[in-house]
């Protein structure tokens, strides 16, 4: 519930409420929102809860550019009393959605404006009393069900506009006309009006209980139904017309019948007009009974031991208006007009209203019990009627109105201090004003022990003063007793809980001053627990900005001694008895407050002295220890410097500045080492807080100085080697008074001057022949004012500089900090020559030499001449350079030679390429092997085919003398006849261990290579049939005789040991080349063709492809000879 809640010019809007139910918004009011919003927005789009949200008397006032007044979204809403006001777009109102469409929702007493109302998807909408007067546009209704009852506009013209599936009763409109309501779609409306039947006697008195019957020609039912005790019958809503868009269908024609007691009468047919129609039937009924109108007392009532009862029946009445008679009877006491009138009904009473037990008399004619009172009323003729009820009158038990002081909390504990009092009164009372007994009884005490006196009972109207003893438990009950002496005791219980006295404080506050800086002493030792208890305190100082704890703690804590900051502050003592922590239902508080004014600033010079005479070179050390102000943090300031070492709160920031009457301000610091011109110097200290400044001044007599040489370089004591150019940068030499001065320049030793006096402080160079020399700077200013200064250099003999780089000039792969090679690099079969180029400043280099370091670090001298050819296996090796000079002075110059291993390759094999099939055959082998390191280790070949598998590991032989870094390895074999094979193989395989090089870890990898060959396989056996057959049927021929002398031409050369050339890569295992040793190798446009004819061996070089190249092309077939017959076919024909 949201009561009398109020929204005037909020940021955002008024009310925003989503997924809510049960909500009930009373009595509030939203004026203008600042943003342009909704005054009331309820969304219940995203709950899925059925419920209500109830808004009752609310005042809503806005003006809103656009949009809605009240949003309510998928809401069910229970509206009454709202009233909107100002310019915006009215109630949009939108029940669709769970929640809204759970059921009934009213809208009542509303007064619209401005955009009026837009409602839609309502199932059950009531609406009664909504002023529309003040609407601009007409209210719109969509697919929304009820009954809108005296809607009202008193201006015109507005009306309803009705869409969708709206079924909508307009019951009792003022102001709205049926035919003005706008209906679209499948929207219904039926127009509503009231009916009042009244059935009257012959004499015009309302007949109660008459029976009705209302029919109608259209849209109503039968209506039967009784009349009140006014004898009217009242019908609502009765439909007149009905309205779609297609029209109106009506009006209805009503008639009625009345009867009572066998007597009835017809209403003729009559049309319903204006809100209510009243119709009138009367009955002409012979004599009634009279109507029991019976007041009090009420069926059931109960009342107290003799209690006052009046028995009233005044409202009876007669349809005859015969005079009536009353009699009142009660099953125990009879008669009771006559049980308490002793004198009989006064003259002109007839019973209808008289009191039992009255008050004041003794005489009680009603008794104790359970009553059935019966009461009869009579007319003149005889006619009578009666009723019965239920009383009951008994003895009620004393109440007690038990009140406390103190009262109990909101947890029902009466709490009390161990030594406080605690008084108590009963406020009893007996319904009947009997006596009564009234008594205490405490839950620790003894089974009938009380407590307000020993073993008796005290007079109820008493009032009770309870204490109780350190004895006493700390929580227990009173139970507080009252006795009629009739019915059983009433009781009340009520908890006490006793809890210790808060301490009392003793405090006093002393100071030696107003300041800031004048200690303040907090003394409370006097304070005290009334139960003896011991005591915690706390002290706090509580400033305009900060709460600061000062103590906290035993007996210790009670007193304080420090300084507070200035300004006004309050001091706080807390005391606690309590041994679990500070707790405030157990803490006494105690406050007092204190002023404390600023303290004033000190400002004083340790140094320099006053009346000091110094001149102006030299450096003055300004110090104003002593200086400060005592509210400053001494963190913020330096040691020496008057301040709070402890400051409690905020400090004050203090300013500090040194003055000279002739150069100005000296420094800003508390501290400085500063020099200051000629001349008689007033220094003032100025220490500024919070704008007030505090100074003191000296006096400081500065005379002239001498020029003060600076010797930037070189440095006293400095070496240099003999012919090193010394560098003397003079240039930061000043004259602190500003006069012009010369600098110059001598060996102090033999008086040479080295640099003629000069104004000029540019940097200048100089020259020392070997051993010490003591030189000395004179500087002199224009008034004769010198200074000078004395330092010493060395001068030795020079380093020799060792250096190096190859014969080829290669660059190096790195270089060390002196710019020298550190790494150079050579690939296995390169020249490796090392120049050095090494220097010595004096001319005098008398030795150079060569060294090999292992891992070791064991050194080994490769040579000593300015050149060296290396020859080592590849991989990384350390080297060092080390050349000495006359002076045996030396320099070593480290370096690693990288080495890089060859990949080992074929570079040609020679072999006997012919297998025979019917003759075993000596193959003879040579492998040409190109390793520029001459690493490899092994070659092999192997025979396979032709049922031979057969190795062979050759042996090296020599190393070919025009190739370089080629090794021939050769060998020979025996093979059998191969008999019909058709094809053999020779496949060579070389191993190189040493491969490749990993250049940073140094390690040394192997490789394999291959390559194979196929043999030619020859033999009477594979002479070609059709050459065969040619030759035999052709042999005679004289052609014949031609051919064969030339075929014995070619033969003769076969025989001559001409071989077939092959050459096979791995790469073309599968590939079958028939051609003969004339043919034109295509690998290399370099060789000479007539070299590859004749001899036993046949060979291919592929030299154009080393030293890198993996694979070299295979040579093709010659397109000269290629199809000519085979030589192996040529030869089985010729034999």
């Amino acid at each position: 519930v949201c009561d009398r809640c109020t929204s005037t010019g909020d940021r955002w809007g008024g009310f925003y409420i989503t997924r809510s139910v049960d909500l009930v918004l009373q009595n509030i009011a939203v004026n203008d929102p600042l943003e342009d919003v909704a005054a009331i927005r309820i969304d219940q789009s995203s709950s899925n809860r059925p419920g209500t949200v109830t808004l009752n008397n609310a005042t809503v006032n806005l003006n809103r550019s656009d949009g809605a007044a009240l949003e309510l979204i998928s809401a069910r809403m229970l509206i009454s009393g709202l009233v909107i006001e100002g310019s915006h777009g009215g109630v949009n109102w939108s029940a669709a959605g769970a929640v809204g469409s759970s059921g009934t929702s009213r809208f009542d007493d509303v007064h619209l404006s401005s955009g009026c109302l837009v409602a839609s998807d309502i199932v059950d909408f009531i609406s009664t009393h909504v002023d529309i007067s003040d609407c601009i546009t007409d209210p719109v209704l969509n697919n929304v069900n009820g009954v809108l009852s005296s809607w009202m506009d008193s201006i015109g013209p507005r009306s309803l506009d009705l869409s969708g599936t709206s079924n909508i009763g307009l019951h009792r409109p003022t102001g709205i006309a049926p035919a003005s309501v706008d209906i679209s779609g499948a929207a219904e409306m039926d127009y509503q009006l009231d009916l009042e039947v009244r059935a009257v006697n012959q004499i015009q008195r309302g007949i109660p209980s008459a029976h009705v019957e209302v029919r109608s020609d259209m849209f109503n039912p039968t209506i039967n139904a009784t009349t009140n005790l006014s004898g009217a019958l009242g019908l609502v809503r009765l439909n007149v017309e009905h309205w779609t868009s297609s029209g109106v269908t009506g009006p209805a024609t009503f008639e009625a019948t009345c009867s009572f007691d066998n007597v009835s009468s017809e209403i003729s047919p009559f049309f319903l007009s204006g809100p209510v129609t009243l119709r009138e039937c009367q009955l002409d009924l012979p004599n009634q009974a009279p109507f029991i109108v019976w007041n009090t007392p009420s069926d059931g009532e109960i009342f107290q031991s003799r209690g006052q009862v009046i028995f009233d029946a005044t409202g009876s009445w007669d349809l005859d208006d015969d005079p009536l008679t009353y009699s009142w009877m009660s099953d125990i006491d009879g008669n009771l007009i006559n049980a308490c009138l002793n004198d009989g009904l006064p003259p002109g009473e007839n019973g209808s209203l008289f009191t039992a037990n009255m008050d004041g008399f003794s005489n009680s004619c009603l008794s104790d019990g359970v009553h059935q009172i019966t009461v009869e009323v009579c007319d003149s003729l005889a006619k009578c009627v009666n009723e019965t009820r239920t009383i009951e009158l008994l003895n009620h038990p004393p109440t007690l109105d038990v009140m406390t002081d103190p009262m109990p909390n909101v947890e029902g504990w009466i709490v009390l201090n161990r030594t406080q009092n605690m008084t108590l009164t009963y406020g009893a009372e007996d319904p009947e004003n009997q006596p009564m007994n009234c008594w205490v009884q405490a839950s620790f005490a003894q089974q009938g022990q009380s407590l307000s006196g020993p073993d008796s009972s005290l007079d109820c109207s008493d009032e009770e003063i309870l204490s109780f003893g350190l004895g006493t438990p700390l929580e227990f009950s009173l139970t507080i007793y009252a006795d009629d002496q009739h019915n059983p005791w009433t009781s009340v219980t009520r908890a006490v809980r006793l809890v210790d006295e808060l301490p009392t404080p003793v405090v006093e506050v002393t100071t030696e001053g107003n300041t800031s800086s004048h200690q303040v002493h907090l003394d409370a030792s006097d304070s005290f627990d009334p139960e003896g208890a011991s005591l915690r305190a706390r002290w706090t100082v509580i400033t305009d900005s900060d709460s600061i704890e000062l103590t906290d703690g035993g007996a210790a804590a009670l007193m304080w001694d420090g300084y507070l900051p200035k300004g006004e502050h309050t001091l706080r003592l807390e005391l606690t008895d309590s041994s679990s922590g500070w707790s405030a239902e157990r803490t006494t508080i105690y406050e007092v407050s204190i002023v404390r004014d600023d303290t004033p600033s000190v400002a004083y010079i340790t140094s320099p002295v006053n009346g000091s005479t110094v001149d102006s070179s030299m450096l003055l050390r300004f110090n104003a220890s002593g200086s400060g102000d005592w509210d400053v943090d001494c963190n913020d300031v330096p040691d020496g410097i008057w301040c709070d070492p402890y400051p409690l709160g905020q400090t004050q920031v203090i300013d500090v500045r040194w003055v000279s009457n002739i150069s100005g301000e000296i420094t800003s610091n508390w501290s400085a080492i500063e020099r200051l011109p000629a001349g008689l110097h007033n220094v003032t200290l100025m220490v500024t807080e919070s704008g007030v400044i505090t100074n003191t001044s000296i006096m400081i007599n500065v005379v002239a100085s001498a020029p003060e040489i600076i010797i930037d370089n070189p440095s006293n004591g400095s070496s240099y080697a003999l012919g090193e150019v010394i560098l003397f940068d003079l240039s930061g030499s000043l004259d602190y008074d500003g006069h012009a001065f010369n600098i110059t320049v001598f060996d102090a030793d033999n008086g040479t001057i080295l640099r003629n006096p000069t104004p000029v402080l540019d940097a200048f160079n100089l020259e020392l022949t070997i051993g010490m020399h003591n030189i000395t700077i004179l500087a002199e200013d224009e008034f004769g004012m010198s200074s000078e200064t004395n330092i010493t250099l060395y001068v030795t003999p020079s380093l020799p500089f060792a250096d190096f780089q190859s014969a080829d000039r290669r660059l190096c792969a790195a270089l060390d900090d002196r710019n020298r090679c550190s790494q150079i690099k050579f690939t296995a079969g390169d020249v490796i020559i090392l120049n050095s180029v090494s220097t010595d400043p004096d001319g005098d280099l008398v030795s150079q030499s060569w060294i090999l370091v292992d891992g070791d670090g064991n050194e080994t001298e490769l040579g000593n001449d300015t050149s060296l050819t290396v020859n080592l296996d590849p991989g990384i090796h350390w080297l060092v350079l080390e050349v000495t000079d006359e002076s045996e002075l030396f320099d070593r110059l480290e370096f690693e030679l990288i080495i890089r291993p060859t990949k080992a390759r074929i570079y040609g094999i020679e072999f006997t390429d012919r297998l025979h099939r019917s003759q075993s055959m000596n193959i003879t082998i040579n492998v040409r092997v190109w390793d520029p390191d001459y690493s490899t280790s092994e070659v092999n070949v192997t025979v396979s085919g032709c049922d031979l598998d057969t190795t062979l590991f050759l042996n090296t032989t020599e190393r070919d003398v025009l190739v370089p870094s080629v090794t021939n390895w050769t060998g020979f074999i025996q093979v059998d006849p191969v008999s019909e094979c058709q094809a053999a193989r020779l496949e060579v395989t070389i191993y190189d261990p040493i491969a490749s090089l990993d250049e940073i870890t140094g390690a040394l990898t192997s490789t394999e290579d291959g390559e194979f060959r196929d043999f030619r396989i020859v033999g009477s056996e594979s002479v070609s049939s059709s050459w065969s057959s040619l030759l035999r049927e052709s042999f005679a021929s004289p052609i014949v005789y031609v051919l064969g002398a030339t075929l014995l031409l070619v033969a003769g050369l076969a025989a001559g040991g001409a071989f077939i050339q092959r050459r096979r890569r791995t790469s073309l295992v599968s590939a079958a080349v028939s051609g003969w040793s004339l043919d034109v190798d295509q690998s290399s446009e370099f060789e000479d063709q007539s070299d590859k004819i004749g001899g036993d061996i046949t060979e291919d070089t592929g030299l154009d492809l080393m030293p890198d190249s993996d694979d070299a092309p295979e040579p093709g077939p010659s397109p000269l000879i290629g199809e000519l017959p085979s030589a192996d076919e040529l030869e089985d024909l010729l034999g």
